[in-house]
């Protein structure tokens, strides 16, 4: 009897809890949500970039050049050494002095040779000793005179066809009277002159050891003298060794 009342009440207490679900569920640990699983793109995965160098090629460049240094000044002709110059032309005169001087007037003339003889101290400036001068005949060719100027000029290329020259030096005015007569007489005055002058080349020899020039020129030559004060004008032509 004993055994029969423990076996039913071991069925019961079994049978219960195996008939209460929600006794489980309160014990059993709640199930994690799941993550959310990433949605799969159908595009295709981007391309790879480019490797890239670690030394990345440089673009060649022209080999640099020492620049030769200019010269004075832009196409400046070359000179060195010797030069010499001589010089032919036509002149006009003024001689200004006292009330009755005879020779106190404007006379056109000529312009005997002159001469220029020097050397280049740089390839564009000259430094030379020049004779230049002119004369004329007033009244009618029974009187001359004329003007001279001897003296130190420097002369200057500016370019290779134009120079400007400027010197002082002394200044020689000569006044003859009568000159084709048997009486007649010159009288001489000293004083100081000045020269300032303007060429320009048409034409040159090939450069070489020695090149020929041919330009034209004009002059001017103030003088001022003891009784007498005159301006010479100049203009001709003239060849220079440089």
């Amino acid at each position: 009897m004993r055994i029969k009342t423990y076996i039913f009440f071991t069925c019961l207490v079994t049978g219960g809890l195996l008939g209460t679900p929600g006794a489980w569920a309160q014990d059993a640990p709640a199930d994690t949500p799941k993550a959310a699983e990433p949605a799969i793109s159908s595009a295709p995965p981007p391309a790879a970039p480019a490797p890239v160098s670690a030394t990345a090629p440089v673009a060649a460049t022209a080999p640099i050049r020492a620049t030769e240094a200019p010269a004075a000044v832009a196409g400046n002709a070359r000179h060195r050494g010797f030069t010499f110059e001589l010089g032919l032309g036509a002149s006009y005169t003024y001689v200004n002095g006292s009330t009755g001087d005879r020779y106190k007037a404007s006379h056109f003339g000529y312009s005997p040779l002159s001469v220029s003889v020097g050397g280049f101290l740089t390839p564009t400036f000259a430094l030379a000793l020049r004779s230049s001068g002119a004369g004329h005949f007033p009244r009618n060719f029974k009187d001359s005179a004329s003007t001279s100027f001897i003296g130190v000029t420097g002369q200057y290329f500016v370019s290779s066809d134009l120079f400007v020259s400027a010197g002082v030096g002394l200044g020689l005015m000569s006044k003859s009277r009568n000159w084709f007569e048997s009486d007649s007489s010159t009288n001489y005055q000293a004083g100081l002159a000045f020269s300032g002058r303007i060429g320009y080349a048409f034409a040159r020899s090939k450069p070489g050891k020695n090149q020929n020039t041919f330009s034209v020129f004009a002059e001017a030559i103030p003088g001022f003298y003891r009784s007498n004060t005159a301006l010479t004008s100049i203009v001709g032509l003239q060849w220079q060794l440089n």
